[in-house]
């Protein structure tokens, strides 16, 4: 599923492709992900504007124009942005910006689990959605407050996006895994020292990840999430296989050595 990090990435790639480029057609071919907003209105707000600007927020990717209001892209279990020249649309393309130099923008969502949606105001959509502060735009003394907010497991609380915006499944055990501390430790009986601890670690990962792209094999051999999912994964500290267990439902990786056995 892409979160905050991949999301940074579809950000800076939509930067670099399709930022002060005037939107010639707007072209849906499956309205399944339209949350709220009409095929009609969607083109009649986007045609003929100019992409200015862009901004991530969790796992939402806000992309501006020249007028009102604003486009608003999550991405579900899957999606992914695709410039191309092609006339053709890539495969599981949703919806997609084609612009007057010929080249588009398209939102390709396989799953057909995220969202396009307009706004007229970015704050109030997410309080809306009850979205809490981005996970790494949040100073270290609010995300302490932010996580102690939530008893119970801290993979739970990480995961919880009124919480903290951004961090998923894969995130979470990564930053987990980078601070030694198991998922299922109960968010009371960590010091704030521990929570400032998973902040950075978290930070540190998306640095790491967007470095490569969100490519897997771009990754350190030290991280985790360069071996999850691998036949037999081990720890690339303890050389010893990872757990797999479940945490509020979500399958968790987790070393036995250096985080506790489950």
């Amino acid at each position: 599923m892409p979160e905050l990090p991949h999301v940074q990435v579809f950000k800076e790639y939509a930067d670099a492709t399709s930022l002060h480029k005037r939107i010639e057609d707007v072209r849906v071919q499956d309205d399944r992900p339209l949350d709220g907003v009409s095929i009609p209105r969607l083109k009649k707000t986007l045609r003929g504007r100019t992409l200015t600007s862009s901004r991530r927020h969790g796992k939402w990717l806000f992309l501006a124009t020249d007028g009102d209001p604003v486009l608003a892209l999550h991405f579900g279990m899957s999606g992914q942005l695709v410039h191309t020249t092609d006339a053709k649309a890539p495969d599981g393309t949703v919806f997609s910006l084609r612009f007057v130099d010929g080249s588009t923008l398209a939102m390709v969502m396989p799953r057909m689990l995220g969202k396009v949606a307009l706004t007229e105001d970015v704050e109030a959509f997410l309080e809306e959605r009850e979205i809490g502060p981005d996970a790494l735009d949040v100073e270290e003394e609010r995300f302490v407050r932010r996580v102690r907010t939530r008893s119970g497991m801290v993979k739970t609380a990480l995961m919880d996006q009124g919480v903290l915006a951004g961090l998923g499944n894969e995130m979470v055990d990564e930053t987990l895994f980078m601070t030694g501390l198991h998922p299922r430790t109960k968010v009371d009986d960590l010091s704030d020292k521990e929570i400032v601890a998973i902040r950075r670690a978290a930070k540190e990962a998306t640095e790491r990840i967007v470095e490569a792209r969100a490519r897997r094999e771009g990754l350190p051999e030290s991280m985790l999430l360069r071996h999850r999912g691998e036949k037999d994964a081990k720890c690339p500290r303890c050389k010893v296989p990872f757990d797999r267990i479940k945490v509020g439902g979500r399958t968790t990786y987790v070393c036995p050595e250096h985080q506790g056995a489950s």
